[in-house]
Order: C-alpha cells, then structure tokens, then sequence
C-alpha cells in the first residue's frame, strides 16, 4: 500500500460493468506502439477506437445553450474496493447511489480519474479530470465528467488517495462513507453529447454530462498520480455530426 495522498483516483476502464472483458489479455497503453492512435490495430473489438464516429473525449467548443433536465444526485455510496489495473485507479462503490436525468436514473457503479484532463474546454486543458459511471437498467451507460484546476490542496480527494495501491490488479477492500465527501461540485450547469469510452474497446452511446464548475487540486496531487500511473489520457476527438448542448 502506497502512501499516494493525492486524488481519490480510479480506472481508465469500465471492467466495473463487465465492459472490458471481451479486451482481456490485450495489452493498451497511452505512448507508443500500444497507445491511443493504435488501439484500433491491436484488436479487432477496438475498431471503434478508429472507425467510432460518435468517440470521446471532445474538446468542447461551438455548444449550443438550450433547456436540458437538471441532473440530480442521489449519492449514498460506500466504497467498496480500490484497484490498481496498471491504467489508473479504480475505486468501486456499493449499490444504491443514482444519477437522474430527466425521468431516468442512472446507478453509480465506479470513478476514476485522468491526467491530464481528457476532456478540453475551448482548447484548455486540465491537469486532472474525474470519470463518475453510472448504469441504467437498460445497461446503457451515463459517465459525470468534472474537471480539476491547479488551486489548493484537495482534501476529499487526499482521503481516498491515501489508500491507493501500488500493487497491480490485487483490489484493496474499503469500507468509506462517500457522502460525507465533495465528490462532485456544483452540478446546475453542464455540457451534454452523445460519445463513447474513453479506453478500449471504446464503445459508443456513452451519455456524458461534464459539469461546468470546475474542481481544485494542489499541482503536487496531479503530479503524484502521474508519479504511481503515469499519464492516462486519450487526446481529443473529431466532433464530426455531433452538437455539444449546454445548460
């Protein structure tokens, strides 16, 4: 166990909701051959890393102000393990906490983070961003993007980041109350596409809303993620079709 006190950081994957499985055994990486440009190459249930029209991240630009549902959050989470997979940190949370978008609810299975930031707003960059997936009934997939500016020391961060470990793929078992932490911040206003994963096997239908208030952290927190897993972002996408919404 490391004493990584800086993020409450988790997976670049979604092996919470099974998504990663069909990948299994095939190496992926963020540089070189194995990296983003291609994970296309390296199996043939990556092509949407390549092919996918609808992908994520974006950088967020051009939007178009217009009547969206209020998110809610229905947080009553406890964690209930965190893993290091060698990508980032993956912390997976007990049933029972929801998102809701209009008439539906979302379940909150796992978060994670990446830095730098994935997402871009008006071509800015972040040094850390915050992945929160949820899971309707229908298996459809709704993912919370926050991101994080250099600022003060985070500290609901610090907490869960001092528990990270540095062993791979061997799940430390928690039992932490998350709601009595700052998991997300002010959620009245955000950005709304249709995209994908951001990791292999990139999938697309993924609903993201990525808040508009924007989180802090020390600059040394980000720095000391990037110390344990290295930098664990995917670039941009082509936005083709899409429109970004914002509320």
């Amino acid at each position: 166990m490391s004493k990584f006190s800086v993020t409450l950081l988790s997976a670049a994957s979604l092996a919470a909701v099974g998504i990663t499985l069909a990948a299994e055994g095939v190496h992926w990486g963020y540089s070189g051959p194995t990296g983003p440009e291609h994970w296309a190459e390296l199996s043939p249930e990556f092509a949407a890393c390549g092919a996918g029209l609808n992908q994520s991240p974006v950088d967020i630009r051009d939007t178009i102000a217009t009547k969206l549902d209020t998110l809610t959050f229905d947080y009553n989470a406890r964690a209930t393990s965190m893993t290091n997979n060698g990508h980032t940190l993956q912390t997976d949370v007990a049933p029972g906490s929801w998102l809701g978008a209009g008439d539906e609810k979302f379940q909150l299975i796992q978060f994670h983070f990446h830095s730098p930031s994935e997402h871009q707003v008006n071509g800015e960059l972040f040094p850390l961003e915050a992945h929160f997936v949820h899971q309707n009934e229908s298996g459809a997939l709704a993912v919370v993007g926050i991101l994080y500016r250099d600022g003060e020391w985070n500290e609901d961060l610090a907490a869960l980041g001092a528990v990270a470990p540095t062993d791979i793929n061997l799940p430390v078992p928690m039992d932490m109350d998350l709601t009595d932490l700052e998991l997300y911040t002010n959620h009245e206003s955000y950005y709304r596409y249709s995209g994908s994963l951001t990791t292999p096997p990139c999938s697309e239908g993924v609903r993201w809303f990525v808040l508009k208030t924007i989180g802090h952290i020390a600059p040394e927190q980000a720095e000391n993620f990037v110390g344990l897993i290295g930098e664990d972002a995917r670039g941009p996408q082509p936005l083709n079709a899409r429109v970004i919404l914002e509320r």
